[in-house]
């Protein structure tokens, strides 16, 4: 059994394209990184990043997409994270403050080659100034309404799976079982894939699956804060929001729900992770079309249990049931 997360120092690694990040868990990082930097899962279906864009992601665990975000347009934007679990939150402050210092030592650097002292001091004060504020991590969760103290989940063991909702029902915890146990037919994978796939007695297969599936769902549970968006807005004087972006597992609509009507034409873009629960896809669609947005894409996604198919050595998982939906939305209709 793995020491809990939440009581250990943050890690470092070095990315594929040579970003150092701090991480809780390797294993997630890697996942990230291939979602969001190589396949580039949040720019689809016209959704796009302009320099000096300002962008609000709710959500931010680590701040894998964030630093994407300030990776790709070369530190130029704004951006606003909001991660209310304080484990996570302590990694994603060291992630955006490693960024922020990269880009005000790489503007410095720049700033040299200029001839006259003067105009070089008012280039690195200027330098200052703005990247110092390009990523600003926030401690705190967005919903429909304020609330001073709610209970949030951590899973030490797959943060991303953390938030205001917990589902560690035995019920819910068959269902995962079950559909790994599906995923593990061909025998794919790692030895612990093979050797749940060749054990003789179902029972027995049964039960290794069920470990690993409760040894991720560990839980851990933490007070926090949720604002609305609308506040959050006026607070930090925002006159404009090129890309919202929402992963808060289950409280996605909440979010939507916390902008008032006068706020509605500043967000421009959107792009969420939607648990299509009580219907909440169709009434997401419904609430963007309603406010102006003209070009909506919804696409199923896979069951958030990527963690567990990495425990068990599966490289290309295959799911029939999924309630997970990727939703993409602009007020720009895409060219023929």
């Amino acid at each position: 059994m793995k020491t809990p997360v939440s009581s250990r120092t943050p890690q470092s690694t070095i990315l594929p394209n040579g970003m150092r990040v701090f991480h809780l868990l390797r294993e997630e990082v890697e996942f990230l990184y291939q979602t969001i930097f190589e396949e580039e899962e949040y720019l689809r279906h016209n959704v796009q990043l302009h320099a000096d864009d300002t962008i609000v992601d709710v959500g931010g665990n680590v701040g894998l997409f964030s630093l994407y975000c300030h990776r790709k347009l070369g530190g130029r934007l704004r951006l606003l994270a909001f991660e209310p679990l304080p484990p996570i939150y302590r990694v994603l402050e060291q992630n955006f403050a490693l960024a922020n210092r990269q880009q005000i030592a790489l503007a410095r650097t720049s700033s040299k080659h200029s001839e006259h002292r003067e105009e070089t001091e008012a280039k690195e004060a200027k330098v200052a100034a703005t990247h110092q504020g390009s990523l600003l991590a926030l401690p705190y969760g967005l919903s429909s309404r304020p609330q001073k103290s709610v209970r949030f989940f951590y899973y030490p063991f797959c943060s991303l799976w953390s938030g205001a909702y917990a589902d560690t029902s035995k019920e819910e915890l068959s269902r995962v079982s079950e559909l790994v146990l599906r995923n593990l037919a061909g025998g794919r994978g790692q030895f612990f894939a093979y050797l749940i796939h060749w054990c003789p007695i179902p029972s027995l297969r049964r039960y290794l699956v069920e470990s690993v599936v409760w040894h991720w769902n560990q839980v851990e549970e933490y007070e926090s804060e949720l604002r609305t968006l609308s506040a959050v807005i006026d607070e930090h004087g925002l006159d404009r929001i090129d890309l919202l972006k929402i992963d808060c597992e289950k409280a996605e609509l909440e979010v939507l729900e916390g902008v008032e009507e006068r706020h509605w034409p500043l967000i421009r873009q959107v792009v969420a992770e939607v648990h299509d629960i009580d219907d909440r896809v169709n009434r997401m669609v419904e609430l963007l079309r309603s406010h102006g947005f003209c070009n909506i894409v919804t696409l199923p996604g896979p069951p958030p249990f990527f963690m567990v198919w990495r425990m068990l050595g599966v490289q290309s998982p295959k799911w029939t049931v999924s309630n997970m939906y990727h939703l993409y939305a602009t007020r720009d209709i895409p060219a023929q």
